[in-house]
């Protein structure tokens, strides 16, 4: 994975990445970047629980939410897609056994929604 350009916009920063053979368009809004800075995680670390999840599952307003466990928690990135950009509204951290489903993929961003 390779960020081949960020900038900062209105909504966030808007980042190009390159995964294989793949150009994805990923926002991260202000809100998301806060909540990655306050449980002291990097972007690139929040791109890596999006890209790779361990599940996909379905949250509250046509929200997308993907798991990654770490130890006894769990990170969830919880994004949606606009017309042309997967974006990722906040991140945070819960302990596993509260949402971990073990396993169901509702969406897969590399293999096409």
């Amino acid at each position: 994975m390779q960020v081949i350009k960020s900038e900062d916009t209105p909504r966030g920063k808007s980042l190009q990445v390159k995964i294989k053979e793949k150009t994805l368009s990923i926002i991260f809004t202000w809100h998301a970047l806060d909540a990655i800075k306050e449980y002291r995680f990097s972007i690139e670390e929040v791109l890596n629980f999006l890209l790779s999840p361990e599940e996909v599952i379905k949250g509250h307003g046509g929200h997308l939410i993907a798991h990654r466990r770490l130890n006894s928690h769990l990170t969830r990135v919880v994004y949606e897609y606009d017309s042309k950009s997967i974006v990722i509204v906040t991140f945070y951290k819960v302990h596993v056994d509260r949402y971990y489903r073990g396993g169901t993929y509702e969406d897969k961003i590399l293999s096409g929604r």
